[in-house]
């Protein structure tokens, strides 16, 4: 008898560990991550290859470290959300807000980003923040609100007031609020992003990929912007890529190293970023310091389209593929979000505040369909 009640035990310790880790992940998935982490504190415990445990603990010690008032407490949780975070990736697991969380956490906790210049706004921010992370959206309501009343441009105030609605339920006070986010800022991605990601759980999926493609647009070169672009991918079954382009020469200094089989059109283009660099930059900006830009990357391309046309020689298919796009007008745009490079990025800004239309529609008619031209 004794040993059928131990083998009882033993047979029902696993679904009683399966029904902890049930309970904590549905609490993380409900944003209750103050209240799953004891669990995922436990489970990791009890199972430290457990990767998607880890990559959950990481992310409810990093909340749970919002909540503390002294300032090294909070960078001590910080550094113990990262080495959780670490722990998931060592394990296999792959999420893009895993990589962006490592990225943006230093090994130490790192220091504090300070929200604003104004002590009083910053002070109510503080404790919003942490009513946030404990879940008492209402309170956190009423202290983001108090940090705008004191500093007007707070963007991050009204961001987290839209997340706040969004998590209790109400879209319409979280659209509202992205919307006067974007207005404070219309240069930052995070509004759009939050915006996109409620129209997409309402399935409004048309409106939602307008906010990703603009969130992505503001901030390309950031961490976090595309991330609603593959959210929306993975969702609708669609495959994110830029054209396949392999370019086979490469200038450094005053030497050009060309693979044999390049042809000349290649030549030509190694000649014209060589012509950049000794003269043409200078005619161009005068006064200015050479730098690789988004003009001698194109003017380069050109200049190799136009060999291969007068010389009458088959395009190979990268040279295939950038005569496409710019055919299409997209040569330009897709430099700067597919070969984004030293100095190349410099011109973006300036790029996109007259062309938004071009980098728009390369990522719609390009990037969404896999690289397709």
């Amino acid at each position: 008898m004794r040993k059928l009640v131990i083998l009882l035990l033993l047979l029902a310790l696993p679904l009683a560990a399966q029904t902890k880790r049930q309970r904590a992940f549905l609490l993380f998935d409900d944003n209750k991550l103050v209240e799953a982490l004891p669990l995922l504190e436990e489970l990791a415990t009890e199972n430290p290859k457990d990767g998607q445990v880890m990559l959950k603990l990481g992310f409810c010690r990093l909340v749970q470290s919002n909540t503390l008032t002294d300032p090294e407490a909070r960078k001590k949780g910080r550094a113990r959300a990262r080495e959780a975070l670490e722990t998931a990736q060592r394990l296999g697991v792959q999420d893009s807000l895993l990589t962006a969380a490592l990225a943006s956490l230093a090994p130490d906790g790192g220091e504090e980003t300070k929200f604003s210049e104004v002590p009083a706004a910053e002070a109510a921010m503080r404790r919003a923040e942490a009513d946030f992370s404990a879940g008492r959206y209402p309170e956190a309501r009423a202290g983001y609100q108090k940090a705008l009343e004191l500093d007007p441009r707070l963007y991050e105030a009204a961001v987290f007031l839209g997340q706040c609605y969004r998590l209790e339920g109400n879209a319409s006070g979280a659209e509202e609020w992205c919307a006067r986010a974007v207005a404070i800022d219309p240069t930052r991605e995070t509004a759009y992003r939050y915006w996109g990601t409620s129209l997409l759980a309402q399935g409004k999926s048309s409106e939602a990929l307008d906010k990703f493609i603009q969130a992505y647009l503001s901030e390309p070169y950031g961490r976090l912007s595309r991330n609603g672009l593959i959210d929306y991918a993975r969702k609708n079954g669609l495959k994110l890529s830029h054209p396949k382009v392999t370019i086979p020469t490469e200038v450094e200094g005053d030497t050009i190293k060309i693979t044999p089989d390049a042809g000349p059109a290649w030549l030509a283009y190694a000649l014209a970023h060589t012509e950049w660099k000794a003269s043409k930059w200078a005619e161009k900006h005068p006064g200015t310091a050479y730098r690789p830009s988004v003009e001698e990357e194109a003017d380069a391309i050109r200049t190799a389209l136009q060999v291969a046309r007068e010389s009458n020689i088959p395009l190979d298919p990268t040279l295939t593929t950038l005569q496409k796009l710019d055919q299409k007008g997209l040569l330009e745009a897709y430099i700067l979000l597919g070969m984004p490079g030293e100095g190349i990025v410099d011109d973006y800004a300036a790029y996109a505040a007259a062309h938004r239309d071009l980098l728009e529609r390369y990522v719609r008619e390009v990037v969404l369909k896999g690289g397709a031209v």
